[in-house]
């Protein structure tokens, strides 16, 4: 099974416990895992370049660059952190703008209207430069799905959707519009998700880790890389109906179609 991990954080410094850190560990889950890609989302300025370097090491690298809504409020102006993406985002591995969106759920993080300022602005840009964004959504569907209502034009990927089966209807009635899903499909409480997962067409969903957080069951509680994602996918296969080795290839192809492979 070809494995695509399309929402990663290899940058993060939970992979420094990894003897040889983040590289070793791509390296050897390439060679040996069946890992043929992996979109690495950056969450501020400074992690872009990570990623980006990230992209450069490795073939199957690619990467996101995007502000998340929890550092909004640490970077410039949206205004000037857009015309810093705008740069970055020429280079020829970067795929999409993200991770992007909102989260109400921790009190410290920036107030609604900064990230919502944020957000507008990033979503403006990938309209400007025709690409695709990866969609954090936490605590705040309502306000993501207004936004993204917005710009149906611009392809949108629900990163580790978390929103009900009733609101992905609603995205999926845009063509534009894909759910990704990540380990939390496979515990025990994620009834929501499971439900979401039936309804989805399979030509809609994409697989992720989102590592090294939310690894999947027998894993959870582990640093997570993408080769666990071999248990999402064997999952999905379960509720979808679908050899896993068929939908491997589905969730391949959407992959190369959402980023333009």
């Amino acid at each position: 099974m070809r494995l695509y991990d399309t929402h990663a954080h290899y940058n993060d410094g939970k992979f420094e416990d990894y003897e040889g850190g983040a590289s070793a560990l791509l390296s050897h889950l390439h060679e040996h895992e069946g890992v043929d890609f992996v979109l690495n989302a950056a969450t501020s300025l400074e992690s872009c370049k990570q990623v980006l370097a990230l992209a450069e090491e490795f073939d199957f690298c690619y990467c996101a660059l995007g502000i998340h809504p929890e550092d909004c409020g640490k970077e410039k102006s949206p205004e000037e952190a857009v015309n810093a993406l705008r740069e970055l985002l020429k280079h020829k591995k970067a795929l999409a703008v993200g991770e992007i969106g909102l989260d109400y759920y921790w009190e410290e993080n920036p107030p609604k209207e900064t990230q919502i300022a944020y957000f507008e602005a990033q979503m403006a840009l990938a309209r400007e430069l025709s690409l695709p964004v990866v969609i954090h959504d936490r605590e705040a569907h309502g306000d993501v799905f207004d936004i993204l209502s917005r710009y149906p034009d611009v392809t949108a990927v629900l990163h580790s959707y978390s929103g009900s089966p009733e609101m992905a209807r609603q995205y999926l009635q845009n063509p534009n519009r894909y759910i990704s899903f990540s380990g939390v499909l496979t515990f025990k409480n994620a009834v929501k998700t499971v439900e979401t997962a039936k309804i989805v067409p399979v030509s809609r969903i994409l697989s992720e880790t989102d590592c090294p957080y939310l690894a999947p069951v027998p894993y959870r509680g582990k640093m997570n890389h993408s080769g666990y994602m071999a248990k999402t996918v064997e999952k999905l296969s379960e509720i979808k109906g679908i050899p896993v080795e068929e939908l491997a290839e589905v969730l391949e192809e959407n992959a190369k179609r959402v980023f333009g492979l």
